[in-house]
């Protein structure tokens, strides 16, 4: 019988004092054969920046870190804010945390890929891989994407003229990857 081992947990953390609509956060850590690794992944939701509300972000994630025998300042701490920022601009980070008295004292920094440590690169690589294998290494068909796609954006589209115009965005999306000779595929490595 194979076994069957867990590689990754995430969990959703909700920031009570953030005014935004969506005011939580996820927390990612990644498991080898026996331990948990020092390895956290912090990764935004929607319009909600960690970072404005970092001292009870680095709180909560100490708490959940805790529950898996992990000393937050012993962790590598990577940010993303993707869905704060958007794609098209540096997006991962690594965060610096150290404790001073009762203060968390934190700053972050773009991330070099070329300068992560192989275990590094490949927490982060699966992540991503996991998180867009939907996409790329689904055997979903084209129509079964195009549902789950129009699932997830439904709440955006408010009558037949957004429809429209989301549409028109995606197929120039397409058009621009294909003329670029670029496939579809998320690329860890710049």
């Amino acid at each position: 019988m194979s076994k069957c081992c867990l590689r990754f947990i995430t969990a959703e953390i909700s920031c009570p004092q953030s005014q935004t609509h969506n005011n939580s956060f996820r927390v990612v850590i990644s498991k080898d054969s026996d331990r948990w690794k020092p390895l956290v992944l912090i990764v935004s939701r929607g319009s909600f920046n960690p970072l404005e509300y970092s001292q009870e972000t680095l709180n909560s994630v100490n708490e959940f870190l805790n529950e898996f025998n992990l000393d937050m300042f012993k962790c590598d701490i990577y940010l993303d804010i993707m869905e704060y920022l958007g794609i098209h601009v540096p997006y991962l980070f690594r965060w610096n945390v150290k404790r001073k008295n009762n203060y968390i004292e934190n700053n972050v920094e773009e991330i070099d890929i070329n300068s992560l440590n192989p275990e590094e690169k490949n927490f982060l690589k699966s992540y991503y891989e996991d998180r867009w294998s939907i996409f790329t290494e689904s055997m979903l068909t084209t129509d079964e994407k195009a549902q789950l796609i129009a699932n997830a954006l439904s709440s955006l589209i408010l009558d037949d003229r957004s429809a429209e115009n989301l549409q028109r965005e995606i197929k120039m999306k397409l058009i621009e990857k294909l003329k670029s000779g670029i496939s579809f595929q998320w690329s860890f490595y710049k």
